[in-house]
């Protein structure tokens, strides 16, 4: 129990659903095979993170490229780190000097699979059927109603999360299943949002994501 405790108290710590700014000027090249340890990637701009039992997963951006990195954990990091107050306006200093020197034992370019501006040009016309069939998945955040002249929802598509605007109107009941509320809906554009809560997940496959079939199992229980 006080391992789990402390296991959720880390996460708390550091956990962060932020995701990247959308606009931030390019930063200088970056060389990946040179990330040898989180210090070597600790300043670049922070997107989101994990810890998860003894491995701490970090998303960021550097060179305008989106990157996940894993390390291991030893107990004896964890219990430092779960000293740290949560309020702590050192919080971020000291945890960098605790796990600055451990190594990097994955690196992964998520960019690889993020859509490019002309990609989700592309988009507008089809249909919301046709985005699930290629692997688009709802999160919670939508927006429908004849009324306000509001359409749209979040999808995620493997570690990133975009923002489509359909062209018709409809009103929702609360809680609804937004694949069908999209599926005979017309998309008129798509933006990128962010990243996914996927992207620090710790069983993670860069041309995996989030399941339409478990999302949809949600609204047939019962």
């Amino acid at each position: 129990m006080k391992k789990l405790l402390t296991v959720l108290l880390i996460a708390l710590l550091i956990l962060s659903a932020a995701a990247c700014s959308k606009n931030t000027p390019a930063a200088a090249a970056v060389d990946p095979a040179q990330w040898k340890t989180l210090g070597d990637i600790w300043d670049f701009e922070f997107c989101r993170s994990s810890f998860e039992e003894d491995v701490y997963i970090r998303v960021f951006k550097a060179d305008d490229g989106y990157y996940r990195v894993e390390t291991d954990v030893s107990q004896d990091v964890t219990e430092k780190l779960d000293a740290i107050g949560f309020f702590d306006e050192a919080k971020n200093e000291k945890e960098k000097a605790l796990m600055k020197d451990l190594p990097v034992k994955t690196v992964i370019n998520l960019s690889e699979v993020l859509l490019s501006e002309s990609d989700l040009d592309a988009l507008a016309g089809k249909t919301g059927q046709e985005l699930l069939d290629m692997g688009f998945v709802p999160q919670d955040s939508y927006g429908f109603s004849t009324q306000e002249k509001s359409s749209w929802a979040r999808l995620e598509k493997g570690p990133f999360v975009y923002d489509v605007t359909f062209k018709e109107y409809v009103d929702v009941d609360d809680n609804p299943n937004v694949a069908a509320v999209i599926r005979p809906l017309t998309v008129e554009s798509a933006e990128l949002a962010g990243l996914s809560q996927y992207s620090t997940e710790k069983e993670f496959d860069i041309n995996g994501g989030k399941s339409l079939a478990d999302y949809e199992a949600m609204f047939n229980e019962g």
